[in-house]
Order: C-alpha cells, then structure tokens, then sequence
C-alpha cells in the first residue's frame, strides 16, 4: 500500500467575495450585505450559529465599502470617534459582550456617531435581539425590539434596523448601562 505525503502547510484564509459559497440557505444574507446602500437607518444585524458565515460576509462588506472591522470586546480600547469618523464599521461578535458594560457603552456611543455621520454600521452575533433587550443584547431595556426577522437559515437572521428611536436625529435615546 502506498503512503500519503503530508505537507504541513499554513491554512489559508479565504475570505474575499469570491470564496463564498452562495447557497439557497445564505443567498437572503449575502443579498442583505450587497444591498448595503438601501439598508433603512444605514444599520444591519447579521445573526448566525458559529461557523454560518457571518464573519466571512463583514469581510466582503468591509471589502466593498472600505469598513473597519472591529472585534465588540475591543471596542473600549478603541477610539471610538475615529473609528465612526471612517463613515464605515462592522462590530463583530456583539452578543458576547453582554454584560460587559464598558463594551455595551462603547458599542452605543459608536452606533450613535456612525448615524448621526451618515455613516454605515453592520453588527454581527450568535444570538439575536429580543424584547426588551436590544442589539444582541447590547443596549438595556427600554429600547424597542427589533421588527421581526426573515429567516436566511436554521439559526441564522438578518435585522435591518436592530434598535429604533423616536428621536428626529435617529439617535437612540437608550442610555448605556
């Protein structure tokens, strides 16, 4: 029997737009990320299992619209108006940050001067926003819940507007924590 060589090569990570697989269970997520320029109040939630894709779409996004991508948990060390200044920003992982009340601030100061710079913002999470508790949950209660979502797969949702504000400047009204 003949042995097989085993190479040890580097993984490569494929993530530009071209090394997505679109199939009918992500085709809604990926349009919802192509149609980024009609996305009502400029903002999206992605909202998947591990391993769905979202990661992979902010960086066809990011890619497309020149965003930064910011992981949630990093968001108190960075500067966070510098950051909303770039007109452009994909938060990853917003979900897990739920708690940690320095992230959840920085998350809303940041979704608040994105908008109000006629900027974009695409936030990804495991877990989706429900009643009461807003962005994956990152805001606390009294925001008003998301409008319900349209399934792309088993687990996985898109929110075109993931908090909404009564405000006439579309900021949200909701005080960090």
């Amino acid at each position: 029997m003949a042995q097989q060589l085993a190479f040890d090569l580097p993984p490569r990570r494929s993530l530009g737009r071209g090394d997505f697989f679109v199939a009918p269970s992500n085709a809604l997520a990926l349009a919802q990320i192509d149609g980024w320029r009609d996305w009502p109040q400029r903002k999206l939630v992605l909202v998947g299992p591990e391993g769905s894709g979202k990661t992979h779409l902010a960086h066809v996004w990011a890619t497309e619209t020149g965003a930064e991508l910011v992981p949630a948990a990093e968001l108190p060390l960075a500067d966070v108006p510098a950051l909303a200044a770039t007109g452009a920003v994909a938060v990853e992982n917003a979900d897990r940050i739920a708690g940690y009340d320095a992230a959840e601030a920085a998350l809303f100061h940041l979704h608040n001067l994105v908008l109000a710079e006629g900027g974009r913002l695409l936030v990804t999470a495991r877990s989706a926003p429900h009643a009461g508790r807003c962005a994956c949950p990152i805001l606390p209660a009294g925001c008003r819940a998301p409008r319900r979502p349209r399934s792309i797969r088993p687990g996985m949702t898109c929110w075109r507007r993931f908090w909404s504000s009564s405000s006439p400047t579309g900021r949200s009204r909701c005080p960090p924590r």
